[in-house]
């Protein structure tokens, strides 16, 4: 039979640091996520205005084509 190696497995702190700063940059994220989202709804409040208001009969719609 083979001589077996004792191995000894040592715990080093380096892993709660990394899990530290990922959940740093993870609040983060969600903080820039949530500045991007409040944007995009700012955007989108006029078009949604602008569409709820039905054209009036008197005005004209113009179309025009574009050549790509």
């Amino acid at each position: 039979m083979s001589k077996k190696n004792k191995v000894t497995i040592t715990s080093t702190d380096d892993f709660a640091e990394v899990e530290a700063d990922l959940s740093s940059a993870m609040e983060m994220l969600d903080g820039a996520n949530a500045r991007i989202e409040l944007l995009l709804q700012d955007q989108n409040k006029p078009e949604a205005e602008e569409t709820d208001v039905p054209p009036s009969d008197d005005s004209e719609t113009t179309v025009t084509e574009t050549n790509a």
